[in-house]
């Protein structure tokens, strides 16, 4: 078993698995981005620029899926070498593998803030929908109360 380990970690699997990493830090640096902005346009209550955001963001999570398979056999393969007798962890992989767990955490902090805040922005925009509701019933009786008669206005002249 450790001599599969060995000669499926070659240089040049390290090599792309460090790739793979690359890009999947630079497509987590892009939900980053996309989350705090969209924590900005919550604020700013543009919901169609931030239903935007989130359509860009999904399109940006379809890429990091995209490279979760090929993602996930190099990492076992690198797995399998490092926890080998014969193998050993190589600082490069672990230093991209540590990069790329901070920046998930920190999209899953800025994510849960932003899920606190749009929750927040829900509960506002459902009490005026109410609001607006109870506005136009009270319109609408008090238009019934209201005579709308020509003559009313005839005797009043």
């Amino acid at each position: 078993m450790s001599g599969f380990a060995r000669e499926n970690f070659t240089p040049e699997t390290e090599e792309r698995l460090l790739g793979l990493l690359r890009q999947e830090l630079e497509l987590f640096e892009k939900i980053r981005e996309h989350t705090e902005k969209q924590a900005d346009l919550l604020r700013a209550d543009d919901t169609e620029s931030f239903t935007r955001s989130l359509d860009n963001r999904q399109e940006t999570i379809e890429e990091i899926n995209g490279l979760h398979q090929e993602h996930d056999v190099l990492m076992q393969s690198y797995a399998l070498f490092s926890n080998s007798p014969e193998g050993e962890k190589r600082d490069t992989v672990e230093a991209a593998v540590g990069r790329l767990d901070d920046m998930i955490r920190q999209c899953i902090e800025l994510n849960e803030k932003n899920t606190v805040l749009a929750k927040e922005k829900t509960e506002e925009y459902i009490k005026q929908i109410g609001d607006m509701s109870l506005r136009r019933k009270s319109l609408g009786k008090y238009a019934q109360s209201v005579p709308n008669s020509p003559e009313l206005f005839d005797k009043m002249t």
